[in-house]
């Protein structure tokens, strides 16, 4: 499987995969704005805050954030430490809302 989702791919994911995990690793700020996801991590903290999310390295997770950039540090960062299956959504929660809009319409 490939490393990004479109945001298509993660809400139908998400809608077919309970047990997916979805890792907000924006700032506190952004996340309380627009919350998403089922854990917020920010990225800057992920290193010193593995051992919160260590039960889920087997699972298969979704990082986010803003429009991809630091999802795709976090991505890698989890990988580096054996979570088996990290995808980033591609354009982050911008691409996310994007999405959400268009296909209200």
């Amino acid at each position: 499987m490939k490393n990004h989702l479109s945001p298509q791919e993660y809400l139908s994911l998400k809608e077919n995969m309970p047990t997916l995990i979805t890792i907000d690793v924006r700032e506190k700020w952004e996340h309380e704005e627009d919350p998403i996801g089922t854990i917020h991590i920010s990225v800057y903290d992920l290193p010193k805050n593995l051992e919160k999310i260590i039960q889920y390295k087997n699972h298969d997770i979704v990082v986010c954030c803003k429009t991809g950039k630091r999802g795709l540090i976090a991505m890698k960062l989890l990988k580096a430490n054996g979570f088996t299956s990290v995808k980033n959504l591609s354009g982050g929660y911008v691409a996310l809302k994007e999405s959400y809009q268009t296909n209200s319409h």
